[in-house]
């Protein structure tokens, strides 16, 4: 893709409520609302409530909700739209490439507000699900399901406002989805319809645990699945240089996450990211120290718990993970930096790879995805503008290969 030229790309869908094989798309605002009201929620009993927020990462370890998620459809991005200085004019965007396409589209599930940002969780071959964050007056989670990259959408609920981190959701390729909420709900599962949820544990419960009280539990922080469809929770973990990643096995919570190698001593940690790769599970932990924090990929390919680390990624004390995402080979890129000047760009292959340094992408950078054959785009944004630009290796320069305006109605969240 090399010198290729601009391609632009409205982004604008047509109003018409059929989908091209003839079936009429149902509204979702409709669906939602009619789906409110069959939600189930089954508790089971899993341990002291808590005041402390599910999703409250503190704020140094917190990660952004722009992410990328490759699927064997193709590749997922979320990134944030409008006027980014006001919540209320800020309209999350979902993205999508199809498997060896070089244009992304716009596929934002229509029918809620998603000012407060969105998740994505895709299973193989489970459909993607998207969770849509609450905003204003919302107090539960809208999801949309679609089977087909995003040209149909199905709806469904969490029956409760879903964490505000980037692996809230996590799905099995059974369809099974996982879902971490706010305010102390904790973790629920749903096995088919994604309406219906019955509670797995919650902060109180896995704190209280053997296992919980090894780490010192101070958050619940991501949800994800193993291969074989084990429950994993990743969490904040107070006790220094212990990693928080929990399996339920038996009706026992096992600790799976190791201890982080070396001396420099670590104040907490936490795994803010986890997802199921082609090659078992990956996942992103961030350790603060006294001089800032640094980043650490973890992998477990044996789907035993034997998780692999990599170096650590230093960042420096004023300056922020931007955006994370995963390769379709199980590795992990990270954007870092202050907003407002040109992010770094970094990337680690997988179990026994170094962090790698790649060239700085525009300023406006919101995340960035990696294809199958490693060919990197960036996905920058400005107010409705999106460019999409390609690393062009060989010269180290970014080439501007897509432009897109999206519509956005500034003031229809007042």
């Amino acid at each position: 893709m090399n010198g290729a030229s601009a391609v632009r790309r409205t982004g604008r869908r047509p109003e018409s409520e059929h989908s091209k094989d003839g079936c009429r798309r149902i509204p979702l605002a409709s669906a939602w609302a009619a789906a409110t009201a069959a939600v189930v929620l089954a508790a089971c009993g899993t341990g002291r409530g808590t005041s402390t927020p599910a999703g409250a990462v503190v704020a140094s370890l917190q990660a952004p909700l722009a992410t990328t998620l490759p699927t064997p459809s193709g590749d997922w991005a979320v990134i944030a739209m409008g006027n980014l200085s006001d919540p209320l004019n800020t309209f999350w965007q979902l993205l999508f490439r199809p498997a060896g396409g070089a244009l992304w589209s716009l596929v934002t599930p229509r029918g809620v507000a998603s000012n407060g940002g969105l998740v994505v969780a895709g299973g193989n071959p489970a459909p993607l699900t998207v969770g849509i964050e609450p905003s204003n007056n919302l107090r539960f989670s809208p999801l949309a399901q679609s089977p087909d990259g995003g040209h149909t959408w199905s709806p469904g609920l969490v029956p409760g406002a879903l964490a505000p981190v980037p692996d809230a959701l996590a799905a099995a390729p059974t369809g099974a989805l996982m879902a971490l909420v706010a305010r102390g709900g904790g973790v629920l599962r749903s096995d088919g319809d994604p309406s219906t949820w019955t509670k797995v544990t919650d902060r109180g419960a896995l704190a209280t645990s053997k296992a919980g009280r090894s780490c010192g539990v101070g958050a619940l922080s991501a949800v994800g699945f193993q291969p074989a469809g084990g429950v994993l929770v990743g969490t904040t973990c107070m006790k220094p240089g212990r990693v928080g990643v929990f399996v339920r096995q038996g009706g026992v919570w096992r600790l799976l996450g190791r201890d982080l190698p070396g001396r420099t001593p670590t104040r907490q940690t936490s795994v803010v990211r986890l997802a199921a790769t082609r090659g078992g599970v990956a996942g992103l932990v961030v350790s603060t120290k006294a001089a800032g924090a640094a980043l650490i990929g973890i992998w477990d390919t044996s789907g035993h718990g034997q998780w692999e680390l990599s170096p650590a990624l230093d960042i420096a004390p004023r300056a922020a993970l931007r955006s994370s995402g995963f390769t379709p080979g199980g590795g992990i890129v990270v954007l870092t930096g202050d907003r407002g000047a040109r992010p770094g760009l970094e990337l680690v292959g997988g179990p026994g790879s170094a962090w790698q340094s790649l060239p700085p992408p525009p300023v406006d950078t919101a995340t960035v995805a990696v294809a199958p054959d490693g060919g990197i785009d960036a996905l920058a944004a400005h107010s409705t503008m999106l460019t999409v630009w390609h690393l062009d290796t060989t010269a180290g320069t970014w080439d501007k290969i897509q432009t897109m305006d999206v519509p956005i109605q500034f003031g229809s969240s007042a």
